[in-house]
């Protein structure tokens, strides 16, 4: 069976690049036996002739500037599954190996993608945003593929060819493979052995008495005669991935440039699992201090990197720095699946919605999400208590609170205002006339009141309209308590 291998073989570098905007020259290193060993260097290093396996005091005699990044492998493995998420759309049967490449099966997939070059062509794209160095290779057999990866991509993709390219290519590419033990190929090559051929003409016992019985269980597998043992890919269930600065940030604004590609990569994995989310959060670290911990909401759940990034420019707007920032974490944790529903031919209540979830999304990023509130009816129809203010939460849709019954007024006042009378009736920006209509009131006696209220509405000379009361106590005092207008 044919199966194609994946690898990133540029990946440390091109994480390190991420939080280097100016392109400054930039190697990541690892530490080998104590001292630490440029592993990968970017363009701009190579300018000035440094290498990998080269020492770090080496590198930088030969550039003042120079950055460097010790290796991340935590991230790397978080990029990887990642990546992952994107592969299982092209095989039911995704691996990877112990050195970072993934293996699919794709020999039950032809039929869908339209043959081996179609389907890679479609891996390739779905890969692209991703902005990662993408390399592949088509074998016959997972480890058989693995191997080869050490090799030019292939064009025939027949079994016969498959097996040919392999048989005929040098023994130095099973050092692709971190299973190969390192003193099986040193004997092969002590024997006079330099091809896979030469390999197969000697008889299997002759073989299993040099190098062992774990030896031929690494070439049956090889040549898939053997299922092969590499790790199946399981789909995280939440995105989490960071980034370290190469150089302590002062400003928020300069957070947007990696918190962009934090974004992209989230984009990547909701759209792969076919999900939205409605709160993501960001994770500051600090310097000294404990991580600064920004959460962000979105009114109506969203997976473009675009709607999530605007919102992060305004949060920043308000946010302070008290200390510089050395690393920017995103996470996302609860999801939602896109709804895939059908909408009316022109949809304007579902823009117009939309609109308006994106309005909130804005305010509350801009302001805080407890200075963004709506009105609501209560239980209780005691004017001052008739209404409640809550915080908009995702799809929430801001109702007032208003009779169905009565005619509320617009604006109702913190306290009563005290009115006065002139000729029995009562004064405010003129004389007032009543309207007909009358409700009455009774405070209840858990409430700790006895009252009982009489609310009528009256208007002046000019139009204006006012919602006035007066209590059984003082039948002939009226008091204003709302306006209809300004």
């Amino acid at each position: 069976m044919r199966w194609l291998c994946i690898w990133l073989p540029r990946l440390p570098i091109e994480l390190a690049e991420r939080g280097n905007p100016l392109g400054l020259p930039l190697v990541v290193y690892q530490m080998q036996r104590q001292r630490p060993m440029i592993w990968q260097v970017n363009v701009t290093a190579q300018q000035y002739a440094i290498e990998p396996g080269m020492t770090i005091g080496s590198a930088q005699a030969l550039s003042d500037g120079l950055m460097t990044v010790e290796r991340n492998p935590v991230q790397e493995q978080q990029v990887l599954m990642q990546v992952s998420v994107v592969l299982t759309q092209f095989s039911s049967k995704v691996e990877m190996t112990r050195g970072g490449a993934f293996l699919l099966e794709i020999e039950r997939s032809l039929q869908l993608f339209g043959g081996v070059s179609a389907l890679i062509s479609r891996v390739l794209d779905a890969m692209l945003p991703y902005g990662y160095t993408i390399r592949w290779q088509v074998g016959w057999g997972a480890t058989a593929a693995l191997v080869m990866s050490a090799l030019k991509p292939v064009s025939d993709f027949s079994e016969q060819a498959l097996l040919g390219v392999l048989r005929r290519s040098s023994l130095r590419c099973l050092r692709r493979d971190v299973r190969c033990e390192s003193d099986w190929l040193h004997h092969l090559y002590q024997s006079g052995l330099r091809t896979f051929d030469d390999v197969l003409q000697i008889p299997r016992a002759a073989l299993a008495k040099r190098l062992g019985k774990g030896f031929i269980d690494y070439w049956q597998r090889l040549w898939n005669e053997r299922p092969d043992l590499h790790t199946p890919i399981v789909i995280p269930d939440v995105f989490s991935q960071s980034v370290d600065l190469l150089r302590e940030v002062h400003e928020l604004d300069v957070l947007l440039f990696p918190a962009k590609r934090l974004l992209n990569d989230l984009e990547l994995y909701l759209r792969a699992r076919q999900l939205s989310v409605s709160t993501v959060e960001w994770h500051l670290s600090l310097c000294r201090s404990e991580p600064l911990i920004i959460s962000l909401s979105i009114a109506k759940p969203c997976w473009l990197a675009s709607s999530w990034l605007e919102l992060l420019r305004l949060r920043f707007e308000r946010e302070k720095l008290a200390e510089p920032v050395r690393e920017i974490a995103l996470q996302a944790r609860q999801f939602i699946a896109i709804d895939s529903g059908s909408t009316d031919l022109f949809a304007s209540s579902t823009e117009d919605e939309e609109n308006e979830q994106r309005l909130l999304s804005l305010l509350k990023a801009k302001l805080g999400d407890s200075s963004v509130q709506y009105l609501s009816v209560s239980n209780d129809d005691w004017p001052e208590h008739a209404s409640e203010h809550n915080v908009v939460m995702a799809k929430t849709t801001a109702t007032v609170a208003v009779d169905a019954l009565s005619e509320r007024p617009l604006f109702l006042l913190e306290k009563p205002e005290r009115l006065t009378l002139r000729n029995g009736a009562p004064f405010y920006r003129g004389l007032l006339q009543f309207e007909p209509s009358v409700e009455r009131f009774s405070s209840r006696w858990w409430q700790g009141l006895s009252e009982q209220r009489e609310y009528r509405i009256a208007c002046n000379a000019n139009g204006e309209r006012f919602w006035l009361f007066r209590c059984a106590e003082e039948p002939q005092q009226w008091y204003l308590h709302g306006l209809f207008g300004f």
